[in-house]
């Protein structure tokens, strides 16, 4: 199982996950865990196994796992189709990951008629970890989607967690 490691030297780290999904699977400070990860369930489904999967194109439950679009019936899984997902591991920095991954003849036939990219960036700042996502729309018409992640966190006293999500 590949995972990279960022780090931003002041007691955050990081391991991505390229394989299962493309998500930060772990995040630690001081040692501490953050993100909740079970590594030996990520081969049966990386959603499941907790960490910080990706979901794209949607984040939510189509009703029966099935939407329609432009008069055609698609199949889309329960948060989308890169959960599982292996993705390019296109830079590493001690600090920052990014990784990607494109649309594929499968997808567009029977999930998601879209040509997209989807670019993840994680990177350490000095007390955090930041998360981006660059969505492409490669296709002639307009592309619907949404973006999410689904943080597995960690908690002990959950009345003192502060999360901000601008």
């Amino acid at each position: 199982m590949r995972k990279i490691k960022i780090t931003n030297n002041n007691g955050i780290d990081g391991w991505v996950y390229p394989e299962y999904g493309g998500m930060l699977g772990r995040l630690t400070f001081n040692g501490r865990e953050i993100f909740a990860l079970d590594e030996g369930r990520l081969q049966l489904s990386p959603l499941l196994a907790g960490g910080n999967p990706v979901l794209f194109p949607f984040p939510g439950k189509t009703e029966n796992d099935t939407y329609t679009l432009y008069g055609r019936q698609y199949f889309m899984p329960f948060h989308g189709l890169v959960t599982n997902a292996a993705f390019l591991l296109e830079e590493v920095q001690p600090d920052r990951a990014v990784l990607s991954i494109r649309s594929s003849p499968t997808w567009k036939e029977s999930a998601y008629p879209f040509d997209f990219s989807l670019k993840l960036v994680y990177e350490m700042a000095k007390s955090g970890v930041v998360l981006s996502a660059v969505v492409s729309n490669l296709s002639e018409e307009p592309m619907p989607h949404c973006f999410g992640w689904h943080c597995y966190f960690t908690a002990s006293d959950k009345t003192a967690i502060d999360l901000n999500i601008p």
